[in-house]
């Protein structure tokens, strides 16, 4: 596995601990899952936004990837278990 991967899923692995008191994502509707998704995209670019012209830290932009990045595996998951 690369470098990159098993630093970035470590950080998603730990971003869904520290949420596991919310319950799994197996039972949710996967539009709701979208709809999460592109909100989280959103708070993506701010970051991002916020990044660039405030000179900020860049640790809001891998937190907001990292949580874009969830959101995608849990919808492949529940298309993995549901719908093949």
């Amino acid at each position: 596995m690369r470098e990159q991967v098993k630093w970035f899923s470590h950080h998603m692995e730990n971003k869904l601990k520290k949420n596991d008191h919310k319950g799994g994502w197996e039972n949710e509707d996967i539009f709701w899952l979208i709809d999460r998704l592109e909100n989280e995209v959103e708070e993506l670019k701010a970051a991002f936004t916020d990044y660039l012209h405030l000179n900020g830290e860049n640790v809001s932009i891998v937190d907001e990837s990292v949580d874009v990045a969830n959101f995608a595996m849990m919808i492949a998951d529940i298309a993995r278990k549901r719908l093949s």
